[in-house]
């Protein structure tokens, strides 16, 4: 009965990761728009903070010395994606400490 754990949690990654791409989307979405008058500035601010790192990436990689955001479709794509994946990666560190400590947990326990 392993493989019904495994599949409950590769769809766990599969919706956290579609949910990030989205959330992604939507950032560089607002952050292309200027910042739109209905979207309240906490939200717009935290969106930002958001995205930075998927900003940096592509920055490193494909983006033009100090250029601050992509302009254009190819940059845009490259910003969600890497921005899921440095998430993604994100969530996968932070689970992987947090079962480590419940297994010490446990381990002191019993």
């Amino acid at each position: 009965m392993v493989a019904a754990p495994i599949k409950r949690r590769a769809r766990l990654w599969i919706a956290l990761s579609f949910g990030l791409l989205v959330l992604s989307v939507i950032a560089v979405g607002v952050r292309v728009a200027g910042y739109p008058e209905f979207v309240p500035r906490a939200i717009a601010r935290g969106l930002d903070y958001f995205i930075e790192p998927g900003a940096a990436v592509w920055w490193i990689t494909i983006g033009k010395a100090f250029q601050a955001f992509p302009t254009d479709l190819a940059g845009y794509v490259v910003v969600s994606v890497s921005n899921t994946a440095v998430w993604t990666t994100a969530c996968a560190i932070f689970a992987a400490i947090g079962r480590v400590g419940i297994r010490a947990a446990r381990r002191l326990q019993g």
